[in-house]
Formats: structure tokens, sequence, C-alpha cells
């Protein structure tokens, strides 16, 4: 008995610390035979505890109307004027990092390094190296990227002055003013196009931020910033300077879409912010939406069994928020209780899912569902 009873004191302690070892230093192929073990137990528990969690689980809650769509919003607000001899095409947004930007369209659709690219009545830069079917947008903070200004002189005329990017993190410096007079502090600073620009780019008058003036003369530390306006809508599509429409438009990548339906409504660690469901198909799949809104951002995967982020406050601050008072795109912090509000780009996600109001129900777990990606 002693013996037998010392062997199965050893057994479990060496059971425990491969246990230990396994959480600490995990193993794919442990992993995979975990999962393969506890699989048939799992597919049987799962129906057991959704119908343990309540009939919310299985009843569906009422449709809400659609949402106006972020690309629509930002077509309203991003397209540009008309310029005599330019023709603008719009090219959506692939990536966007701190100085620059990856937009779909390159020489297929005849663009060339240097072409301006701007987003309704902001300058944002220049097309810097171009491929056959995705471009860059260097941006003016760019580090020593010159950019030509049209500044408000203290006599009401116009200054010519040029900027320089410091890269991430600091505003361009205004590095040459022309000498006639002082410029108005706190004043828009409008795009100044080169002279092998469109003459009529220079007469739309393009803003690239508003004139700064920091430090102090008697102290020898004053100098000028630009302090950059940045759209917002800007994250999703741009518009490029051509000469002509070409035949072959800029690409637009299209959301793929699949039935789901919910398994839990919480989970056991972290409760009501992460909830399961189960998709039709083991695509990598990036949000969860249920009742024309979003229900969850899918945070892990294993196959066809998807683990989601329920929204909350971190997503709509990371998101965009639409005021159809003021008709603009705000920052969420800057929103009011009725503005409307989307995801920013979440792995997987496509860029401006809805995710209703502040005033707005939380979105039940229940179907119908829909999961959607990239």
């Amino acid at each position: 008995m002693g013996a037998d009873r010392t062997r199965r004191v050893l057994g479990m302690l060496g059971l425990l610390s491969l246990c230990a070892l396994q959480a600490l230093w995990p193993h794919p192929s442990v992993e995979a035979w975990g999962r393969w073990l506890t699989q048939p137990l799992g597919m049987g528990l799962r129906p057991l505890a959704g119908w343990f969690l309540g009939p919310s689980v299985h009843a569906a809650g009422p449709t809400r109307a659609l949402l106006p769509s972020i690309a629509e919003l930002e077509r309203r607000l991003g397209s540009p004027p008309s310029v005599a001899g330019v023709a603008w095409l719009e090219a959506p947004v692939l990536s966007r990092a701190e100085v620059d930007f990856q937009i779909s369209g390159g020489l297929a659709q005849g663009f060339f390094p240097g072409l301006p690219v701007v987003f309704g009545g902001s300058y944002l830069g220049r097309l810097e190296t171009v491929e056959e079917d995705r471009s860059w947008v260097v941006l003016a903070s760019a580090a020593d990227r010159r950019t030509g200004l049209a500044l408000v002189g203290e006599d009401g005329g116009a200054l010519s002055a040029l900027a320089i990017g410091r890269g991430r993190h600091q505003s361009p410096v205004i590095a040459y003013i022309g000498p006639r007079t002082d410029p108005v502090p706190d004043a828009p600073a409008l795009w100044r196009p080169r002279q092998e620009d469109p003459p009529g780019l220079a007469r739309a008058g393009f803003e690239v931020g508003w004139l700064r003036e920091l430090g102090d003369l008697a102290r020898g530390d004053f100098h000028r910033i630009l302090d950059l306006r940045l759209p917002l809508g800007a994250g999703g599509r741009v518009w490029v300077a051509v000469g002509a429409v070409p035949a072959n438009l800029p690409r637009v990548s299209r959301a793929n879409r699949g039935p789901a339906r919910p398994v839990l409504r919480r989970d056991a660690v972290f409760g009501d912010a992460v909830a399961c469901a189960i998709a039709a198909s083991k695509y990598p799949w990036g949000a969860v939406l249920a009742q024309n809104r979003v229900a969850g951002l899918v945070i892990a995967q294993e196959g066809r069994q998807l683990w989601v982020l329920r929204p909350g406050p971190v997503l709509r601050a990371e998101g965009l928020a639409w005021d159809p008072d003021s008709q603009r795109l705000l920052d969420p912090a800057d929103a009011g209780e009725h503005a409307l509000h989307y995801t920013s780009r979440w792995e997987s996600a496509p860029r401006g899912l809805p995710l209703g109001t502040l005033a707005e129900a939380p979105v039940a777990w229940v179907e119908p569902m829909q999961v959607v990606a990239e």
C-alpha cells in the first residue's frame, strides 16, 4: 500500500511539474495534443453552458437601422474642390504610419513620384515610392521634407515660407520666411505648390496647418513651427492629383463576410468583456456583427471558434466618431452622447465598422450574427 501511494504521489507531482513547465515554456506539439484530447469534451459542454447562461444567448434582438458607412462620410468630407487641369483620383489607404501612408493605386493608374495628395481642403504630402498597384505618400511632417507655404503677413499680404519636417513627435519648423514683413501668428498656413504643379492648385487654397510661435526672442530661443492638422478621414482614403482619370481605377478591397452563431456570452476569467462564437468557416475573421453593429472584435481564433472583445470604452477610444450636428469626424474623446462611433483599423477587421452611439444599449450577444474580415 505504501509503495502504491508513493507511486501515485510521484506520478501526480510529475504531471503537475509538466503542466507548470508547459505553462511557463509552452510547446506547440503539447498544446496541439491537449486541444485534441479535450475537444470532444468541449464540444459537448459548450451547448450545455449556453443553455445555462439563459435565453438571451438564443433569442434574437430587434434589428437596428443601418448607420451611414464610414466610406460615405469620408467621401462627403474628403472630395477636393474642382481645379482646372487636375483630375482627382480617390485612393483607399491600405496602411497608415505617423509620417507616411500606403495607398492603393500605382503605375497602372498613372501615378508617379511627386504627385500631390489631399483630403478635402487639406494638403497631406506627395507620392514618394510608386509600384504597379500601390504607392507611398510621404507627409509634410516627415524628416527633411520641405513644403512650400503661403502665410498671412501683418500687412495683410501673402508671405512665401518654407517648412522642414522633423519626423515623428515633432512639428515641422518654419525655416524661411519672405523678408517683407512678419507673419501673423496662429493663422492658417496654406500650401504653396511647386512651379511644375498645375497653376490651379495654388488658387484652390489647400491648408497645411497653423503657424505657431514658440519661445522668447529676448532669450534667443524664438522659433516658428507648423502645427499640422491631419484630417481624421484621411486614414481611410485620400485624393491624388492626376492629369486624367485612368481606365483602371485603384483597387478597393471588399470585406469578406460569413455566418456565425453565439456560443458563450461571457468568459470564466474575463467575464462580460470577452465572449465566444462559432463561425461557418476557418477564415481568419476580424469582427463579429449583430443587430447591424459590432458585437465584438476577434482577439483569438482556433479553427472556427472565435474569442472576441466586446465593445466598450477602449474600442471607442481607439476609433472615430461622426457628429451629425456639426457634420464632422471627431476624436471619440470630443464626441457627444449622440455621435455615431466607428472602429479604426484592428488586426484583420475592416476600418469603419459601426459601434453605435453612447446612448444606445450594448449589442446583445444573439443571433443572427455575421463575421467579417478584410
